[in-house]
């Protein structure tokens, strides 16, 4: 560090950083996360999967786009397969996600733990457990390396771990 002459601030200069992570006191109680545009650092413990089921119809990607959430907040908001929705969601903030899903969505479930690799009831009922349990796993790795490929870094480093644990457990099964 370096104090310029006069009146002028501090001056910082840094010569070589990776993983830059800083945060922004938004009151005493809540620090929300930022993130430097060209640095990706994520701290994955941080970001949790949530499904939103009983959406009803319109445009409801416009919705979440405009009325829900920080980029910070949510980072990816993808539309499954079975036309439910998958968010990649700041864990301090899914209580206030879920409050303004139940308001925005009447009637909608806000899932906070969910596991894009267990299959719901109904493809359980159609393809047994571990039929559906393999092909939840599949679509989501399919849908983790597009991410990587195509999504915002922060959210595309979330789905790279969530891929990376996934393959282990597919590694670890094949070797029993």
């Amino acid at each position: 560090m370096k104090q310029s002459r006069g009146g002028s601030p501090l001056e910082i200069r840094i010569t070589y950083a990776t993983h830059v992570i800083t945060t922004n006191r938004t009151t005493e109680e809540d620090t929300i996360p930022s993130f430097n545009a060209t640095v990706s650092s994520l701290d994955t413990n941080q970001y949790t999967l949530v499904r939103l089921s009983k959406a009803g119809d319109g445009n409801i990607l416009n919705v979440l786009d405009t009325k829900i959430g920080t980029v910070n907040e949510l980072l990816r908001v993808e539309e499954l397969n079975d036309g439910l929705w998958e968010m990649v969601v700041l864990k301090s903030y899914c209580s206030t996600l879920q409050a303004m899903l139940g308001e925005i969505f009447p009637g909608s479930n806000v899932d906070l733990n969910h596991d894009p690799t267990e299959p719901t009831v109904s493809e359980v009922e159609i393809l047994g457990y571990n039929a559906a349990k393999m092909l939840c796993e599949h679509l989501f790795i399919k849908r983790a390396e597009r991410m990587v490929k195509e999504g915002w870094s922060m959210a595309a480093d979330f789905y790279d771990y969530l891929r990376a644990r996934i393959n282990g457990r597919w590694r670890t099964r094949s070797h029993l």
